[in-house]
Parts: C-alpha cells; structure tokens; sequence
C-alpha cells in the first residue's frame, strides 16, 4: 500500500511538471502569436501616412524614425537616405525638417537610432539600429 501511494505522488509530480511546462509553452505561444499579428497589422497598413501618424510621434527625430521603420519593415528597403526620409514626410503631408543633414546626425550620434551603412552615388545610406527598431515595436505593442 505505501508503495503504491509513493507512485501515485511520484505521478502526480510528474503530471505537475507536465502542466507547468504545457503553461510556458502556451504563453511562449501567445507572445509569438501577438508579435506574428502585429507584423501582418503592420503591412496591412494602407500607407506610409496612416503607419507614421498612427504611432503618433511627438518631434521630428520619432517621425523620421517611423518613415525609416516603414521603409525596411514594410516596404522591405535595405536602406534608406535622408532624400528617402524628406519624401516620407512629403507622403505623409508634412513640412520636413529644415536640416536633413542635422536631423540625420541627431538619430545616428544622440539617440542612436541609425547608422550609416555605405555611401552610393556620393549618397549617405542608413539603416535602423536595434535600439531604433525596438523603440517603434515598444510603440507599436502599446497600440
């Protein structure tokens, strides 16, 4: 008898692993799930426009930040110029900032947001660091 009540608690152990590690999955899941959602939100977004004034972006450094998102995430561009940027904000029925050369050097040197990838055709290109990536998905999951 006593050693049938030591399996059966041995078992029932063993079920309660089983249930905490089916738990984690499940939230590993849902996390996964959320982030998949999100991207197919993302290129669901019918403009250039509706993506940068949905993330409602206070200055001018986060708006050139969501126009450079939108270029690699949605448009899948491998990099961009700050030309690139000046016509997102055209797209996006705004006045761009008055020194694009100042702005880029704001986003690269104080919030570290891109960085340089090469010069082509005596143009400056860019790309978003992980910092700035994760600085719009923060904004993004809040929506």
């Amino acid at each position: 008898m006593e050693s049938e009540i030591e399996a059966l608690k041995s078992k029932v152990e063993h079920l309660e692993q089983i249930k905490d590690r089916i738990k984690k999955h499940e939230e590993r899941i849902t996390k996964l799930e959320k982030k998949i959602e999100g991207k197919e939100d993302l290129k669901n977004t019918n403009s250039m426009r509706e993506f940068v004034e949905n993330l409602q972006p206070s200055n001018h450094e986060e708006r050139a930040l969501a126009i450079g998102y939108y270029l690699e995430h949605v448009e899948s561009e491998n990099n961009f110029s700050m030309q690139d940027i000046k016509t997102g904000y055209r797209k996006c029925k705004r006045t761009p900032y008055s020194n694009m050369s100042m702005l880029a050097k704001q986003l690269r040197e104080k919030k570290k947001w891109i960085m340089k990838e090469n010069v082509e055709d005596d143009v400056k290109k860019y790309v978003l660091t992980a910092k700035g990536e994760k600085y719009i998905e923060a904004v993004l999951e809040d929506e």
